[in-house]
């Protein structure tokens, strides 16, 4: 009865690595397209602009938000180093 235990738990152990390894990959890929949005081109319906200073330089980190014209809240977005959301 102990070894059906020690699988059990090896199987646990593989099944918790596994669903870190994806869960990583996932939050890889979110971060390269939240950083990068400028290699994954905008779909069709989406809005991409770049957020700029009065000088012109790119504004990072600047938060965005997407309102109706009844000032409800849509989506909300953050710019990249290069001031590009989508």
């Amino acid at each position: 009865m102990g070894a059906d235990e020690t699988r059990h738990d090896l199987w646990l152990k593989r099944i918790n690595t596994w669903i870190g390894i994806l869960g990583g990959s996932v939050a890889s890929i979110a971060g390269a397209y939240n950083f990068l949005p400028s290699f994954f081109p905008a779909a069709p319906g989406d809005i991409a602009a770049v957020v700029r200073e009065q000088g012109g330089a790119p504004v990072q980190r600047a938060h965005v938000e997407l309102l109706t014209s009844q000032n409800v809240l849509l989506v909300t977005s953050e710019t990249d180093r290069d001031g590009r959301y989508v």
